[in-house]
């Protein structure tokens, strides 16, 4: 419905609509995040991906978030996420492949979840 305010919202104070959120909810939003993280980890069906290109990035975390920022986003990120992401990235082990793939995969899942992201896709 286009008209659709959320209850118990600012948005119906200040007289808005936001029918996103009649499908968009705290269980939606942790089912979406699931899943990305899971997509990332193990591919779906037949479909893999090969994140070997950004191993050499993983030991560098901003250099890590600028990529997947522009890989994803096309460079639209904020810099205040930006920023929040490659701190998180950065208290991550990333002593061998195992532990840079890892900063791979929660940097995608957190760029994905990101405002920007989910606003541009």
């Amino acid at each position: 419905c286009p008209g659709y305010v959320p209850p118990n919202r600012a948005l119906a104070a200040a007289s808005m609509v936001a029918p996103e959120f009649q499908v968009t909810h705290e269980s939606s939003v942790v089912g979406y995040l699931n899943f990305r993280q899971t997509t990332i980890a193990s591919g779906r069906g037949d479909v893999r991906a090969d994140y070997t290109p950004l191993l050499p990035l993983a030991g560098d975390a901003a250099a890590l978030v600028a990529e997947a920022d522009l890989l994803l986003a096309a460079g639209q990120l904020d810099a205040s996420t930006r920023q929040a992401i490659a701190t998180a990235v950065q208290s991550m082990p990333a002593a061998s492949d195992a532990n840079r793939l890892a900063r791979i995969h929660a940097t995608l899942l957190l760029v994905m979840a990101s405002p920007e992201f989910l606003v541009i896709q």
